[in-house]
């Protein structure tokens, strides 16, 4: 009769034979490994496929260095198995998370690879192996990834990849999910060298780039399901409807709750996007000069920033939408702020459109003057008539609320 010990001898002398698997007495792990879980870790030593004894592995804590053990040797042996390699990166898969020691030597490997010719082996490392490092994701896992985006190791050529890509798309692939605003600057660098790429392939990495860098800067500014489809309606891409947009300017202008998530994405999308090399928005701004309860606070860091910039050059989209706002908030300092945007060589009209506007409202004399001298400019030099007439426009009804003594705040066009 055979004991147990012996059937267990025999299994693993028939494990050690079977091709592209290993003998689990080969892992120094393998022996503090629980009974239980040792025909787990024997079968994954195997290349041998069960994905519910591979869940059941991961949850046992002192599993981990055996499987890395086993993914350095895959790794490391010249006829290492590609499809055995993908088995034990999804037994890590499972796991969620890596120990700090064993991310810094997963981080090791990855870069050891970096830029080196693509055999069959790393092939998996540099797509699913890359992967791994979303779980869980941290500055230094990020760091590789941003590396990985300027591998120049030859495209795929195992069937499993798609189109024949880099090990660059699979680091976006980890970037779109994980990354953040730090990732913004080297993604949009690698969009730029293939935004002419004359192959489908080259375009299709450009696209993916730029997708990863609007799911990074979605992750970075979130926003409740109300607010988005607010901002949505009122601000389309395409042709708008009507009912909606009112609808969602009235909710953007009274909806107490949409004011601090407004600055709050003012804070990411305009002033903290650009540090990291992406396109500054003013659309949460544009949001906000709907309302009429911003704080003395609130429009000081408005007009901080307005003072920063300078007509008649700048056309900042934030100089116009500042300006609209400051249409709510009479005071002497507000008008000499906007008075500095009259300008006659203005080079956007929606600025002049605007500063002419919100004056009307605020203004007194002095602003009066001012485009009235401005209008008469734009009049001698034939400029646009559309323009001219709307700037009149501001200008007769500002000349009628001033002779008729109306204050700022019943002012309304």
């Amino acid at each position: 009769m055979r004991t147990p010990a012996l059937l267990l001898a025999l299994s693993l002398s028939f494990t050690a034979a079977l091709a592209g698997g290993y003998a689990p007495a080969d892992f120094p792990s393998y022996t503090s490994l629980p009974s239980k879980a040792k025909p787990w870790f024997q079968h994954l030593a195997q290349a041998q496929e069960k994905p519910d004894e591979a869940k059941l592995l991961a949850k046992v804590t002192a599993a981990e260095p055996a499987i890395l053990e086993l993914m350095q040797k895959i790794t490391s042996d010249p006829a290492g198995s590609p499809e055995h390699l993908r088995l034990v990166i999804q037994a890590i898969h499972a796991r969620r998370s890596l120990s700090a020691a064993h991310q810094v030597w997963l981080r090791e490997l990855l870069l050891s690879r970096l830029s080196r010719p693509n055999g069959p082996v790393d092939e998996v490392l540099k797509t699913e192996g890359l992967w791994l490092l979303e779980n869980p994701p941290s500055p230094e896992n990020e760091a590789v990834l941003d590396q990985y985006l300027s591998d120049t190791s030859a495209p795929f050529t195992a069937s499993y990849p798609r189109n024949n890509e880099h090990a660059a798309f699979y680091a976006m692939g980890a970037l779109k999910s994980t990354g953040t605003l730090s990732s913004i600057r080297p993604l949009l660098k690698y969009a730029e060298s293939h935004r002419s790429d004359p192959t489908e392939a080259g375009c299709n990495l450009y696209y993916h780039a730029m997708d990863a860098v609007s799911s990074i800067e979605g992750r970075a500014a979130p926003m409740s399901p109300a607010l988005s489809k607010a901002l949505e309606d009122c601000f389309p891409c395409c042709i708008p409807d009507g009912p909606s947009m009112a609808r969602a300017e009235k909710a953007l202008a009274t909806r107490p709750e949409f004011k601090p998530q407004l600055f709050a994405l003012l804070q990411i999308q305009y002033f903290e996007i650009p540090k990291w090399g992406g396109r500054a928005s003013t659309k949460a701004l544009s949001a906000l000069s709907l309302r009429k309860d911003l704080t003395p606070a609130e429009q000081k860091i408005i007009t901080t920033e307005l003072e920063t910039h300078a007509a008649p050059a700048d056309e900042s989209a934030f100089i116009g939408a500042a300006i609209r706002l400051l249409a709510h908030y009479p005071s002497p300092e507000h008008e000499a702020l906007v008075l500095r945007f009259v300008n006659p060589n203005a080079k956007s009209e929606q600025i002049l459109k605007n500063v002419f506007r919100t004056l009307s409202i605020i203004g007194g004399e002095k602003s009066l003057a001012a485009m009235r001298e401005v209008h008469a400019g734009l009049k001698a030099r034939k400029a646009d008539q559309f323009l001219v007439q709307d700037l009149d426009g501001h200008i007769t009804n500002m000349q009628d609320w001033i002779e008729h003594r109306t204050p700022p705040a019943q002012r309304h066009f």
